[in-house]
């Protein structure tokens, strides 16, 4: 039996990153799964803190636009109005790295000023609308699927798989934790891998099974995988989106930290993890 076989796991949800931080430096938790700007301040505070474990996802968030004069970012005025759910979310990070993309590094907050917030369901039902009050958003799937498979909305910005990965989520714990329990986290390291391989292998119960928990009953399972082939969306342990993502995060300044200066190997549990699938 291997130690991936071996590892039990007792899952918290929580519903933001600064909660399951303060859990995780408190040894409440042991290890945390989720955005990596939720990563991002513990890193950024002391790097020798906190290390990543394994890649686990990412998804491509588009920036669609219902507005039909805007095809380009260059196309957007100081009235356009763009939705994400709260600063400093995924959805907003992904609209700084589009903007730093087009525009430059230096450029990155250049559409701060043109952001309203709601949820995605809000949104979506005003983006879905003829008369709604919003131009744009960073919404995600299954709704920034719908709204541009019915033709009422287009793709102006997503992930090119080069400067921009898409939003990766990952896992990662404190460096305390590794050296107390280096086989723990070679054992969860290899259960990570496997449950990738078996999704890649048969989705379906996965995706069964989180529809089920999460109480959707709007959306198939079928609805889900032609969501994930559209947006290109993968789970993986590899790290390299991952930390591409987080070095943009620091270059456009959102923590004075310099990403460069601090080598692969202080960062990660496992270096075979950066470029590894």
């Amino acid at each position: 039996m291997t130690a991936a076989q071996d590892l039990k796991v007792n899952v918290v949800d929580l519903l933001d990153a600064t909660t399951a931080n303060e859990s995780l430096l408190t040894g409440k938790l042991d290890v945390v799964v989720g955005g990596a700007n939720g990563y991002l301040p513990i890193f950024a505070k002391d790097p020798t803190k906190v290390k990543l474990l394994t890649g686990w996802n990412k998804f491509d968030l588009w920036l669609i636009c219902v507005n039909p004069n805007i095809k380009t970012l260059k196309d957007i005025t100081p009235d356009t109005k763009i939705n994400v759910k709260v600063v400093g979310d995924g959805n907003h990070m992904l609209l700084k790295m589009y903007a730093a993309r087009e525009f430059g590094i230096d450029q990155a907050n250049k559409f701060d000023n043109n952001l309203v917030f709601m949820n995605r369901d809000q949104a979506f039902q005003i983006l879905s609308s003829t008369n709604g009050n919003i131009d744009c958003a960073i919404i995600g799937s299954p709704y920034q699927n719908v709204l541009v498979n019915s033709g009422k909305a287009h793709i102006v910005s997503r992930a090119d798989g080069k400067l921009i990965y898409g939003f990766p989520n990952v896992s990662y714990t404190t460096s305390k934790w590794i050296q107390e329990n280096p086989q723990l986290a070679q054992a969860w390291e290899e259960a990570v891998d496997a449950a990738v391989k078996e999704w890649e292998n048969n989705p379906r119960p996965m995706i069964k099974t989180y529809l089920e928990r999460d109480r959707v009953s709007n959306i198939t399972v079928d609805d889900i995988l032609q969501s994930k082939k559209e947006n290109s969306d993968v789970f993986i342990t590899d790290l390299k989106p991952a930390l591409s993502f987080i070095k943009t995060m620091l270059d456009i300044k959102l923590f004075p930290v310099d990403y460069n200066v601090i080598p692969d190997s202080e960062k990660v549990y496992d270096i075979d993890l950066i470029g590894s699938r």
